[in-house]
């Protein structure tokens, strides 16, 4: 959480929309804690199926959401996509493409 906060430009916020189960929780303890000191946020984000996809749809056609896209793998080289998503030094989301 620390890393990701120092990343943050001033008036900054991190959403976390999903990971790790140890790295929610994480964000979840430390997250408040950490954004009441300075202008720097970090957020979990919790996803309501069919409630907030309106309102999430209209933040990424805004551009006021950057996806951090970490890699992408053709569907024929999906366990390989599985073998670092299970190893955990992935930043950002895997893609498999069709």
């Amino acid at each position: 959480m620390y890393d990701y906060r120092r990343a943050l430009a001033p008036g900054g916020v991190y959403a976390m929309v999903g990971g790790t189960t140890s790295r929610i929780i994480q964000a979840m303890a430390l997250g408040p804690l950490l954004s009441r000191a300075g202008s720097r946020k970090i957020r979990v984000v919790m996803y309501k199926p069919g409630r907030d996809l309106p309102e999430l749809v209209e933040f990424m056609a805004a551009g006021n959401v950057t996806p951090v896209i970490d890699s992408s793998y053709p569907l024929a080289e999906a366990p390989e996509a599985f073998r670092r998503f299970g190893g955990g030094q992935f930043v950002g989301k895997i893609l498999i493409t069709i």
